[in-house]
């Protein structure tokens, strides 16, 4: 799930936001939301 999140990111299908909603369900952990988003994860921030 990680690389299909990081590759729609890249190409735009996915903003910050999304990305922290994949945080939030447990598809991914605060750490790759970093390496994916290039910022620090807020909980709550979703």
């Amino acid at each position: 799930m990680f690389d299909f999140i990081k590759f729609m990111y890249s190409i735009g299908g996915y903003r910050n936001k999304d990305v922290a909603d994949f945080v939030g369900i447990g598809n991914i952990d605060a750490d790759q939301y970093k390496e994916i988003t290039g910022e620090d994860y807020k909980k709550g921030a979703a």
